[in-house]
């Protein structure tokens, strides 16, 4: 077989879901590993780290990743079908009618920035933050190739399953891929509230320039995290990898030491953990975290295990967590003096 064919390889309905639901566990590793539909990582790991995984039984997973070219398919599969999923003429229509039926330039203005706060609420409450930064110019930073890499890294078992016992996957069916379809359909509806902004009201004279009030940019400066409870928690984040020697000279990560200690960290004591990161945190969100802060230490969405640091992680967090909790009570002692001076 030529290498051409080779990548034009379909994983698509290679075996019946009869046959395929008769396997054991075991015989479906034996079998993902002889479709490729598991490969073999590159990254070699200590005989500590794969006898500890092997006495959990899970040798495979420190071992095996899903094969890039079957997550492909996956994508390119959603992205042949996704018109329907996209589909918010219905919503710009309907936008477009209030507009229309507005009075004046005032009333119009006064339409899109409503719609605007709408969608743009609907959209944040998606929790989608983690793998975009959150504007009022909407989401900025990552891009569109993080954020395949982010729904690659969240696909199922059973998707997977379902794209080798059948021809074509039901995408209504998972969570993931209508989620990707409502992030499509308000992007589209933002985008047109953008471009009618532009074209209908910034550029007409007798629409007023208003200038942002004093808790609007209050707003816009507001510290958001979707990994940590606020800034002076991120910074005990940094101060542990400080303390733990995690970087070199040059400010740097150190290399294959950065990686699994940042894994210790979140795998130390729970009580540890939610003094600092936020309640159900998926550890997806956390590497999207670390990839945004550090693309050259962070290239894949596993982390390295960090087993052998979880006693040091857990040895430094209590000074930081006592040291946060001071500060804390400092905060809130000089809000209260500020508050009684005023009343005074």
């Amino acid at each position: 077989m030529s290498n051409n064919e080779q990548q034009q390889k379909s994983f698509a309905n290679i075996i019946s879901k009869k046959d395929f639901d008769k396997f054991s566990k075991k015989e479906k590793e034996k079998f993902y590993i002889k479709n490729e539909i598991l490969v073999k990582i590159k990254h070699k790991h200590s005989n500590e780290q794969l006898s500890i995984w092997k006495s959990k039984g899970r040798l495979i997973e420190l071992t095996y990743e899903e094969n890039p070219k079957l997550l492909d398919e996956i994508i390119n599969q959603y992205l042949d079908a996704s018109l329907t999923y996209w589909e918010n003429d219905y919503i710009i229509d309907s936008i477009k009618i209030k507009v229309e039926n507005a009075l004046n330039k005032k009333e119009k203005e006064k339409i899109i920035k409503k719609e605007h706060r709408k969608y743009f609420k609907k959209l944040h409450k998606l929790g989608l933050s983690h793998w975009y930064f959150l504007t009022e110019e909407g989401y900025v930073g990552y891009g569109t190739k993080n954020f395949i890499g982010h729904v690659k890294s969240e696909i199922q078992d059973n998707i997977i399953e379902e794209l080798l016992t059948s021809n074509s996957i039901n995408f209504y069916n998972h969570s993931l891929f209508t989620e990707w379809a409502e992030i499509e359909i308000l992007n589209g509806v933002l985008d047109f509230l953008k471009d009618y902004t532009e074209k209908n009201i910034n550029n007409d004279p007798t629409t007023t320039n208003n200038k942002p009030t004093t808790k609007e940019k209050k707003a816009k400066d507001k510290y958001y995290s979707p990994v940590f409870l606020g800034k002076d928690e991120e910074n005990v984040f940094f101060k542990i990898l400080e303390i733990l020697n995690a970087f070199n000279q040059n400010k740097n990560p150190k290399k294959r030491y950065f990686n699994p200690l940042c894994d210790a960290i979140f795998n130390s004591y729970k009580e540890y953990q939610k003094e600092i990161f936020k309640h159900n945190l998926k550890k997806s969100e956390y590497i999207h975290y670390l990839k945004s802060k550090y693309p050259n230490e962070f290239k894949s969405d596993r982390l390295s295990d960090g087993y052998t640091h979880i006693e040091s992680v857990n040895e430094v967090f209590p000074q930081f967590i006592k040291m946060l909790k001071q500060q804390k009570l400092n905060k809130t002692t000089t809000s209260q003096q500020q508050t009684n001076n005023k009343v005074n």
